[in-house]
């Protein structure tokens, strides 16, 4: 029997429950809240920071006075029957009040802390479902809350969920998870460091270093190639291609397609959006970006 610390308590965004995606069969999705890199095409914005933090949607607002009123550290005014408010008072929040009181979804608290046990309790219980139910813990980053990561792994095997790890793949002892890990799913963000760290502020040798060990352990993996127009395409995607070639029977590939899903994310947590002129990629450039790894011998999926 797997033991595991209980009471350890990390950061969360919410949990999804019953999805086909990011992993085989019927599972659960876990998003940690916080992340390392700081991707622009990132599409879930309200991942990156650590903490709770505030999501505002003004165009829902009905009732500005009364979310004025709410708010006890005077960070929201009112101005032509619409708020404003100091987010930099609001770093600073702990109750998050206004977002309490909202009945309009104008406002929204985004993220909770949960112990260990409270995630495996909420996600083991759909088991009895599905037998072969899984769990994927995503983000945000992971590895952000490296013992908090392990200590739900553990708590899941315990109960016999297959799991997943979804990660970029950026910290040095990924592959100590294993163990508890039925599947890894790494992104590669681009092939080359000084560009990498251009795009999320890290360079990517760790990141192949574990995609390699990974592979070499013939430990199940998917690369997931998020394929962003005039950043990663062209020959950026081919030189992608012939690093993971060598370790291609040791992993699967899954080209993502660049969207805007979570344009308005951006801009609820007040954050500039810098990538509104990139078009999204049509299922034909997927479908060629596809062939690439194919030409290379690679397994590609398409979830």
């Amino acid at each position: 029997m797997v033991s595991y610390n209980k009471t350890l308590w990390g950061w969360i965004t919410n949990i999804g429950h019953g999805t086909t995606k990011d992993g085989p069969g019927w599972r659960s999705i876990v998003y940690f809240k916080g992340c390392n890199f700081r991707c622009p095409w990132c599409a879930a914005p309200e991942t990156i920071n650590f903490g709770a933090e505030l999501a505002l949607y003004p165009r829902m607002e009905k009732y500005p006075e009364r979310i004025a009123a709410s708010c006890p550290h005077g960070a929201i005014s009112v101005a032509d029957a619409k708020t404003s408010t100091d987010r930099s008072v609001c770093a600073g929040c702990r109750d998050f009040n206004c977002a309490r009181v909202c009945i309009d979804g104008s406002r929204e608290k985004i993220g909770r802390e949960v112990s260990v046990e409270q995630v495996v309790v909420e996600v083991a219980q759909y088991k009895r479902f599905h037998r072969d139910y899984g769990v994927t813990l995503s983000g945000g980053e992971v590895t952000c809350q490296w013992m908090f990561l392990l200590e739900i792994l553990k708590g899941m095997k315990a109960h016999g969920l297959h799991t997943a790890v979804e990660t970029n793949a950026s910290f040095d002892l990924l592959t100590s998870a294993a163990e508890w890990t039925d599947l890894f799913i790494c992104d590669l963000k681009h092939p080359d460091p000084a560009e990498h760290i251009k795009l999320t502020g890290y360079t990517n040798e760790i990141v192949l270093k574990n995609i390699m060990e990974i592979a070499s352990m013939n430990h199940p993996l998917w690369v997931r190639i998020p394929l962003v127009p005039g950043i990663n395409d062209g020959a950026a995607l081919v030189r992608s291609a012939e690093l993971l070639a060598p370790f291609g029977r040791g992993m699967k590939i899954e080209v993502l397609g660049y969207n805007r899903l979570g344009v308005h994310k951006w801009r609820a947590m007040g954050r500039d959006y810098t990538l509104g002129n990139v078009e999204p990629p049509a299922e034909a450039d997927l479908e060629k970006a596809r062939n690439v790894f194919r030409s290379f011998g690679m397994e590609v999926i398409n979830t």
